[in-house]
């Protein structure tokens, strides 16, 4: 369930940059001088409430060691979800007690189909069960090439072009427990 969507484009914010609402203008320059600025600081915030949820504090996450284990993922879309949740499921079972702190930005797909620009949420394994208060258990993730869809994704001087058909909700929920009964193990 959604609690909390994060995003930071406003009325203001689009009046100030016109080019944002002009349909093919080649505003990647300008969106970029904004993302990064001010991506990461929903990043922050989405991080904060996922860290406050596992009793931690932004401080500890600010005061980790230069040499904490990061990998990022850029322009990598709906691959990256099942990416990184694999990988942060991996990290903590086989690095007993740790805890993996996932936090995703997403300024197109998401906003459209789900309303979020960013999310976060804390993995781990070995949970202290007095501190702390898991929700789930993730035991899989896996992904799968839906038959039928067809993607394009084409990155240009206007910005990063995904064309995605009409119809991938459709296909999702026809191939969703198919996809689900598989990767349980």
């Amino acid at each position: 369930m959604v609690r909390q969507r994060y995003m930071h484009l406003t009325e203001e914010i689009l009046k100030e940059n016109p080019v944002f609402c002009e349909h093919m203008a080649a505003s990647l320059g300008a969106r970029q001088d904004m993302l990064v600025v001010e991506v990461p600081k929903l990043g922050k915030e989405a991080a904060q409430k996922a860290i406050k949820e596992w009793d931690y504090h932004l401080t500890k996450l600010l005061g980790l060691s230069p040499s904490v284990k990061r990998f990022m993922m850029y322009q990598q879309g709906c691959f990256a979800n099942g990416t990184v949740l694999c990988l942060a499921k991996d990290l903590a079972k086989n690095n007993r007690y740790a805890r993996v702190l996932v936090t995703n930005l997403d300024s197109l797909v998401t906003q459209a189909l789900f309303g979020d620009g960013a999310a976060a949420i804390m993995i781990g394994s070995d949970p202290v069960i007095r501190v702390e208060k898991p929700l789930f258990e993730l035991i899989s993730a896996i992904q799968t090439i839906l038959p039928m869809v067809q993607l394009r994704d084409i990155s240009e001087k206007l910005g990063s072009h995904s064309t995605l058909m009409k119809d991938v909700p459709v296909l999702i929920s026809k191939n969703i427990e198919k996809s689900l009964r598989h990767s349980v193990p």
